[in-house]
């Protein structure tokens, strides 16, 4: 999660630091983490040295390598009624399984049931047993029936999740318990109930979302995060395990609820999807190999970076992106920072008003995938699609154009191009923001004082209408 408030408050995030446990100065290590970080914003100290954070290319295993799937024993899949899920089940029955195991919270779906059918047709015993992997009895009783009446378990696929996403100042605990119980809770009840069992696999469907961070999930990423740390934790226990950093899978996954301006606006960062065949071909050789952790994700690494806020370093990925600066493909920005502070500043009251009004029009209809002409600066922007990550990708535009910290609530405080240009005049260049027409500002006692004498001179019904005679009434109110 902390690389998610990097994202969405770069200017309100030093870094992170992970602490050795078995250390008895944790004062000492901050202090020198932060004495010689030299621009690195992920710190870990083990045994007196520091180490810092790196996504690297993997190696994988030859393409004709393919993982060990028992036909004589039992493969769970949770979240198994999903898209990935099923995909899953479709996997592991055409290399041979013949007894599957697919949970779910409800049951399946008519697209589901097709899928059931074609698998059984091939030969194969797909049970389907409805459960939430959050709760340990219903674990614990998934295993006990396979126990006791299907040949024994030999590999876990956990498949469950669920998004609720949103910027972090717009969470709420409820919102994170959500998606974390199917992801930490259900992982962890999977882990322990089954540690014991002599497991070919156990392969946790993450994100990329806890590897790079994701403006909008916090949550999300946090939940991963846990799948990653376990895998880790398996791994260096003896114990098989694979996590899956996993980008969005197109046709398949929560990508299929995407809408076509969703997807361009995924292409417009350097994001694609993966295609479901070659997703599974590229687990297959995963899964060979020793490794506890891999992202799978097909990205155009620069055009990625340049997405990033001012003052959102990513050392992270210093061995993918390239070292030379990024070029800024946006037609609307020619000058960033002071530089198109000071141009703008130079301009006449008028002047720069248009300016600053052809500026945020061209930002916002590059993020809405909207024709400029079609903007109305009165319309109000959530009107025409806009929403809390697109809100949040123009503040962090803006911050970075004009290199002035800009608030998280921007376009909620501000909906319309107006609306926004007048604060940028406002809080950039100390223009007066235009108000609705009324008597000339008094101090805040002034008004009280004359609230309270009018109200003193008022009969009670006179008083009841000033409550309830509208929105003018209201406003005065």
């Amino acid at each position: 999660m902390g690389s998610v408030i990097g994202l969405e408050h770069p200017t309100l995030w030093g870094g992170l630091i992970d602490l050795d446990p078995a250390a008895d100065d944790a004062a000492a290590a901050v202090v020198a983490s932060l004495r010689s970080s030299a621009g690195e914003n992920q710190i870990a100290w083990r045994g007196g040295r520091s180490h810092v954070a790196r996504v690297v290319r993997a190696g994988l295993a030859p393409s004709d390598t393919r993982p060990k799937v028992s036909a004589d024993g039992t493969h769970l899949v949770t979240g198994g009624l999903g898209a990935l899920g099923l995909l899953v089940a479709r996997w592991l029955v055409g290399r041979g399984a013949r007894h599957v195991v697919l949970v779910g919270r409800r049951g399946p779906s008519e697209a589901a049931e097709e899928t059931l059918r074609a698998l059984t047709g091939q030969g194969a015993q797909v049970r389907v047993i409805r459960g939430d992997v959050g709760r340990a009895d219903d674990v614990r009783a998934i295993l006990t029936e396979i126990e006791t009446s299907m040949p024994p378990l030999r590999s876990v696929f956990h498949a469950a999740g669920v998004l609720d996403d949103g910027v972090l100042h717009q969470q709420s605990w409820d919102r994170f318990e959500r998606v974390l119980t199917p992801k930490v809770t259900g992982a962890w009840h999977l882990h322990q109930l089954t540690r014991e069992l002599p497991l070919d696999h156990f392969v946790l469907l993450s994100s990329i979302a806890s590897l790079l961070g994701a403006p909008g999930q916090g949550n999300y990423a946090a939940a991963n995060a846990f799948l990653d740390a376990l895998a880790h934790h398996r791994h260096a226990s003896g114990l098989p395990a694979l996590s899956v950093n996993w980008g969005a899978w197109g046709d398949s996954g929560m990508a299929a609820m995407l809408t076509d301006r969703d997807q361009q606006r995924w292409t417009a960062r350097g994001i694609g999807v993966i295609p479901p065949e070659r997703g599974i071909r590229l687990l297959e050789r995963m899964m060979v190999r020793s490794v506890p952790q891999v992202g799978v994700v097909p990205v155009d690494w620069a055009r990625y970076a340049e997405q990033y806020p001012l003052g959102a370093a990513r050392p992270l990925l210093a061995e993918l992106v390239r070292r030379e600066p990024a070029v800024d493909r946006s037609p609307t920005v020619t000058a960033a920072g002071p530089r198109l502070r000071e141009r703008y500043a130079a301009l006449p009251d008028a002047k720069r008003r248009i300016a600053l009004t052809e500026h945020v029009t061209g930002e916002l209809a590059r993020i809405l995938l909207l024709d400029e002409a079609s903007l109305d600066p009165q319309k109000g922007l959530f009107d025409l699609g806009l929403d809390s990550l697109m809100a949040l990708e123009f503040k962090n535009r803006a911050q970075a154009a004009f290199d002035h910290e800009m608030p998280t609530t921007l376009l909620f405080n501000y909906p319309t191009v107006d609306a926004v240009v007048g604060y940028l005049d406002s809080v950039l260049f100390g223009q007066r923001q235009p108000g609705p027409e009324g008597p000339p500002p008094t101090e805040p006692g002034d008004d009280l004082e004359a609230l309270l004498d009018n109200l003193e001179q008022m009969s009670d019904d006179e008083i009841d209408r000033l409550f309830t005679n509208g929105s003018t009434a209201e406003g005065q109110a």
